[in-house]
């Protein structure tokens, strides 16, 4: 699955598409909160989001493994108003310019809840089953116009149990379909 976890975009008129790293667990110097703490990246704060900074967050692997915990959590429902917080909640931890502000709410909701999905997401952070996609050219772009996701990939133990029991199940039926037409 993938996830859009920064609110600005990038313009780009190449017809062969975007060039970009990808950065297993978050772990990578090439992500754009890396870029922005190494003072590679227009504008550049030199630090964390202000909200990741208040929900404890110390360094750019953890806040990605908090933006894919919230991601899993925002795939993981189907209230609208709920993946609506989620989204802000991603946003505004990602957003190093601490500019990103919700426009236009939509009626019941909670920015307290968005604040407490960001701690949540410091005290869930993922360390692994993750990668974040970020745009290649964000340096020479020259903007913070950059666009990054996270992937979450399964971890091998829920791929496998899932490939077990689709097999489990096809064996199932095989053993069925041979009891109700014997030869």
């Amino acid at each position: 699955m993938l996830f859009c976890i920064d609110p600005d975009h990038l313009d780009n008129s190449s017809s062969s598409g975007y060039s970009v790293n990808v950065s297993a667990n978050g772990a990578g110097s090439n992500t754009l909160q890396a870029l922005n703490l190494a003072g590679s990246v227009i504008p550049t704060s030199h630090s964390l989001s202000q909200a990741a900074i208040s929900a404890g967050f110390t360094s750019t692997a953890q806040l990605y493994g908090g933006l894919a915990w919230l991601s899993q959590q925002l795939v993981g429902t189907s209230n609208t108003l709920l993946q609506q917080e989620y989204q802000a909640a991603i946003w505004q931890l990602g957003d190093y310019t601490s500019t990103f502000t919700v426009v236009n709410a939509p009626q019941g909701f909670n920015s307290g809840l968005v604040t407490t999905f960001e701690q949540n997401a410091k005290s869930n952070a993922f360390t692994s089953g993750f990668s974040v996609v970020t745009d290649a050219n964000e340096v020479a772009n020259g903007k913070n116009a950059g666009q990054e996701y996270i992937i979450l990939t399964p971890e091998p133990s829920t791929a496998l149990l899932s490939v077990s029991g689709i097999f489990g199940l096809f064996l199932l039926r095989r053993r069925k379909s041979a009891e109700s037409n014997p030869a």
